[in-house]
């Protein structure tokens, strides 16, 4: 059997190459990654490439920390977006992501390693990602749990998640 051969433009070769490059999040992979980063915004980028990604932050909050160290902190807010930007100097620290109203935030649409959500649960996050390396203990029940790849989960009174944070790994 004969496939007949078609020209392909520029454009179209161009395209395909696009897609191949581009991660997916078929692979289980997500745009949240612990310890990398999410959004399209990477731990360790600066400012202009975060705003390169996401626009112009919605509004910022800027602090000074004193002690062994002098440096500004600064939180780049995109509560439209479901997240906020922890600069640390100029470079990102955390990427913290957010249920639907919390702190006047929309619902982060992403998803992580093995199909986590903001929508997901305490089970499943402990089935997805296994027994956190710390957690902490509230009233009713555990709280947050914090995976040493660089990822904090902390969790509502009902066991959904509040928010979630994409940090350094520890």
């Amino acid at each position: 059997m004969t496939f007949p051969i078609r020209s392909v433009s520029a454009a179209g070769l161009s395209l395909m190459l696009l897609l191949l490059m581009v991660p997916s999040g078929c692979a289980g992979q997500g745009d949240i990654q612990p310890g990398v980063g999410a959004a399209g915004i990477r731990l360790g980028d600066g400012r202009n490439a975060v705003e390169k990604v996401l626009g112009r932050p919605e509004s910022t909050n800027t602090s000074a920390v004193h002690g062994s160290r002098n440096v500004e902190t600064t939180y780049l807010l995109y509560p439209s977006k479901g997240l906020d930007v922890l600069l640390e100097g100029d470079k990102v620290r955390s990427v913290f992501l957010y249920s639907e109203g919390v702190d006047e935030h929309k619902k982060y649409p992403g998803s992580g390693p093995a199909g986590i959500t903001l929508g997901s649960t305490r089970k499943d996050i402990a089935t997805a990602l296994g027994e956190p390396s710390a957690r902490g203990l509230g009233a009713e029940a555990e709280l947050w749990y914090r995976y040493d790849a660089g990822l904090e989960v902390t969790f509502q009174s009902d066991g959904t998640i509040h928010h979630l944070v994409v940090t350094r790994p520890h």
